[in-house]
């Protein structure tokens, strides 16, 4: 199996998380975000 794969430069792993989408968001200057979220993580 070939793949190629790109780690994301940051990943937010902790309770309340979430809540810090927005400026991290900012800071990246982005308009959009794929957000995956799991309450059993």
């Amino acid at each position: 199996m070939n793949f190629n794969f790109l780690a994301t430069p940051r990943i937010v792993c902790q309770s309340g998380g979430l809540g810090q989408l927005g400026r991290l968001a900012q800071g990246l200057s982005v308009r959009r975000a794929f957000v995956i979220t799991d309450p059993g993580i």
